[in-house]
């Protein structure tokens, strides 16, 4: 389990792909795992569904664009998802 606060302004950048924000959440929750984009099939995702999500990952620079071209693993760059003085949302539960 982990906790995950995100701004309004990042919320609308993932709300537009509800696809996006699972596998978002997927990678958070997972933490330091090696993760790969063939491992997202085993949660469900469809091959153009997780090709896309990592391409619109990168443009946002969620995911570190290095790692991924050196090795193929989606490993989240670690910044903060929300602005002073933003509304937020804290996601922490398992059912979140």
């Amino acid at each position: 389990m982990s906790k995950v606060v995100i701004g309004e302004n990042y919320y609308q950048k993932l709300k537009t792909n509800k696809v996006l924000l699972e596998i978002f959440v997927v990678l958070k929750s997972l933490g330091n795992m090696k993760i790969k984009s063939s491992d997202l099939l085993e949660f469900g995702f469809k091959k153009t569904s997780i090709k896309s999500a990592i391409k619109k990952l990168l443009d946002l620079g969620i995911l570190n664009a290095e790692i991924y071209k050196k090795f193929g693993i989606l490993k989240l760059r670690k910044i903060v998802l929300k602005k002073p003085k933003e509304r937020f949302w804290i996601l922490q539960k398992k059912d979140a």
